[in-house]
């Protein structure tokens, strides 16, 4: 089956989840491509993200996801990504 997405994110970690959650809520088809956990996976917390200061990583990306469910947001769990291929119509 073939899905055609308007844009990709590479990154699953807060700023890709944030950067697919804008784009969902701006009604484009989003792919999402991440390794499944962040880079910051051993830290305690994270800090600095807007109302959720002091959360543990792997909760922030839980919640992240969460909120993605009523968007075109297609979440894939790869790595590495080989590539892409820009297609005009």
């Amino acid at each position: 089956m073939r899905i055609d997405f308007e844009a990709v994110v590479l990154g699953g970690g807060a700023a890709g989840l944030s950067a697919a959650l804008a784009l969902g809520r701006a009604t484009r088809r989003v792919l999402l491509a991440t390794c499944g956990s962040p880079r910051n996976t051993p830290a305690h917390a994270a800090h600095n993200v807007f109302t959720r200061d002091g959360t543990a990583p792997a909760g922030l990306v839980r919640f992240g996801r969460q909120q993605l469910a009523p968007y075109h947001v297609v979440i894939r769990v790869q790595c590495p990504m080989t590539g892409a291929k820009r297609e005009t119509h």
